[in-house]
């Protein structure tokens, strides 16, 4: 492919380090990678600082100084010897790190996290993102080449005493430069959606490593997307049905292994209904929008509503991933508010490459045009070629008017309260907000 050239914009050899217990493969397609460039931008070119003593050394403390408010770039990098007196505080993003496991030499700790939300786009984002000549995503390939693009899932899995024996793992596994040569240039991103949805506690760890980090979040009308993130667990079997011919036959379970919470949860349902798991089984095909409707307003202890509480229904653990506002309420205890960059999915997607821009701005990287590099697909949306695209799949039920009111009436107060976040005009335009 012909490189590119650029202007500045105004206005996968691995170590094993016993980490598998941390990634969770999440796509496994054709992987875009950086594009290449003629030659470096001079005007952002960081100054390498090789740190021998970390203990004697905080890098938080020179971030501030090294680092413009309107760019991820380091004026001076600093490249620390990972040693046993390392510690979290001596962090920050962007910082790179060298240790004997490294086979390439260097890794470099995230200056960007795509932080959510599910079923928002942060696939197609972090493909976009890739792209970028100046970005690296966090990556691991197979022995065969098959390119993997996980999601780091480390914040937001452990605890404590997890982070303290963990992040060391996590910025060297991931994060591995190309060549020792990029540390003057290239910045690491990893995408994590549930970062979004974080507890305090989470938070204030990942603040702890990265107190520098640019968060990115797309955020979509929550109706559309709790919806979309049950039609997810359907194709990955997370969703079961009663037996044909059985008086469960009308009954639905939202099996979201992923959360601690489900399996008691379940059992208890099962127990208050009589039944067992073995009269319940997987769809054949994709699920439907009356079965989206029974999760929804099944409660736990088996008895229907006909109104949503997002606490006891069975879907809960779909549902409570749509209250953004008061998710940013944790994530702003500790991050800034001018650190985090927030689209609307329904914005986004009708016009990618625009936003994209947006963002590369927002984080002062050359631009990079990718216009030359797309392709709109047969549902009219704007993609990547030779990238498989989630909007390229085939379009499931449409979510019935009835089952979306009910959604929209419980999520309403949320998405009001996330004009504290969001335009107001912006939000009208593109969700059901009065």
């Amino acid at each position: 492919m012909q490189a590119m050239s650029f202007t500045r914009q105004r206005g996968c050899s691995l170590p094993i380090l016993l980490l598998s217990s941390l990634l969770f493969l999440t796509a496994r397609s054709q992987c875009p990678h950086p594009q290449p460039i003629d030659q470096v931008a001079d005007w952002f070119k960081s100054e390498v600082l090789p740190i021998s003593n970390s203990a004697a050394f905080n890098a938080q403390t020179l971030i501030k100084h090294t680092r413009n408010a309107s760019s991820i770039r380091l004026s001076l990098r600093p490249v620390i010897t990972l040693t046993d007196d390392t510690r979290a505080e001596h962090m920050d993003a962007g910082i790179c790190i060298t240790h004997s496991s490294l086979a390439d030499g260097v890794a470099c700790l995230p200056s960007l996290i795509i932080m959510g939300v599910m079923k928002g786009g942060t696939g197609e984002l972090g493909s976009w993102l890739t792209m970028h000549p100046y970005l690296k995503r966090f990556n691991r390939h197979t022995m065969e080449g098959v390119c993997e693009n996980p999601e780091a899932q480390f914040f937001n899995k452990i605890n404590q005493r997890g982070f303290e024996s963990g992040w060391r793992k996590y910025a060297l596994l991931g994060f591995e430069m190309d060549s020792f040569a990029n540390v003057s240039h290239v910045y690491t991103f990893e995408k994590t959606p549930d970062i979004i949805s974080m507890d305090a506690a989470r938070v204030a760890r990942m603040h702890s490593l990265l107190p520098s980090v640019r968060l990115i979040a797309s955020l979509r009308d929550p109706a559309a997307r709790a919806y979309s993130h049950f039609q997810h667990n359907c194709r990955e079997g997370r969703i079961l049905v009663g037996n044909p011919g059985t008086k469960f036959a009308d009954r639905v379970i939202v099996n979201e292994r992923r959360d601690p919470r489900t399996v008691q949860r379940v059992n208890d349902f099962l127990k208050a209904i009589g039944a067992t798991r073995e009269d319940f089984s997987k769809p054949t095909g994709s699920c439907t929008s009356k079965q989206f409707e029974t999760a929804l307003l099944t409660r736990l202890d088996g008895t229907r509503g006909t109104r949503i509480s997002h606490n006891e229904s069975m879907a809960f653990a779909i549902l409570e991933r749509g209250f953004y506002a008061e998710q940013l309420d944790v994530i702003t205890q500790y991050y800034p508010r001018d650190q985090i960059h927030l689209n609307l999915y329904e914005a986004m997607s009708k016009d990618m490459v625009s936003h994209i821009n947006d963002i590369q701005t927002w984080l002062g990287l050359p631009f990079f045009d990718y216009s030359p590099l797309t392709r709109i697909n047969a549902r009219g949306y704007t993609s990547l070629q030779a990238v498989k695209s989630k909007t390229d799949s085939k379009p499931y039920e449409s979510l019935g008017d009835d089952v979306y009111q009910l959604l929209v009436e419980m999520y309403l107060p949320s998405m009001r309260d996330l004009a504290r976040y969001v335009d107001k005009s912006l939000l009208r335009k593109h969700w059901p907000i009065n």
